[in-house]
């Protein structure tokens, strides 16, 4: 044999589980031409408002998928500093609790989407803009109402003199519960 297991033998023979959970139960899609741009250097995040959406699980153990597709620009720095650019998401619980930074907290650091380093001889340009997917699968474990916010910060180190605004635009969020 090959080592390709066919499905009906594999079960069978229990070298193949049958698939269970993974259904997609909810969807929902919101989109957003604006753009979003913040000067502020520092360590909080920005919301995007008109990328919130609210869903409700059918059940605790079923988990959310969130997918956040967008455009960012980063301004560029002079060539003796560096941007990077943060994008995030913020649940808040209703009667609950409220979490800012889930993909910074599942990965127990900061989570920088990309980074536009300065610090180098040669003509830059102005602006870093590439379109990005930010993905999450979180586990609020609930059955109350949960809204979900798209969130963006920019962080600069080095000495920056031409650091203008960063930002958010064009942005597609798509929500998934998933049985879990």
């Amino acid at each position: 044999m090959s080592g390709i297991i066919a499905q009906n033998v594999g079960r069978t023979s229990g070298l193949v589980k049958a698939a269970g959970g993974g259904k997609v139960l909810q969807a929902f899609y919101a989109s957003s031409a604006n753009q979003y741009y913040t000067a502020t250097n520092g360590t909080s995040a920005s919301d995007v408002t008109d990328l919130t959406q609210v869903i409700t699980p059918s059940s605790s153990s079923n988990k959310i998928l969130l997918i956040w597709t967008h455009w960012i620009n980063i301004a560029r720095c002079d060539l003796i500093s560096a941007s990077s650019f943060v994008c995030d998401f913020r649940r808040a619980i209703d009667g609950g609790a409220t979490t800012d930074g889930l993909m910074a907290t599942a990965a127990s650091s900061q989570q920088y989407s990309h980074q536009y380093d300065g610090r180098s001889s040669g003509d830059l340009p102005k602006y870093y803009k590439p379109v990005i997917t930010k993905q999450l699968l979180d586990d609020p474990q609930t059955t109350s109402e949960i809204t979900y916010t798209c969130m963006f910060g920019k962080y600069s180190w080095g000495a920056p003199t031409d650091d203008g605004e960063s930002g958010v635009e064009n942005g597609h969020l798509t929500t998934m519960e998933i049985e879990g």
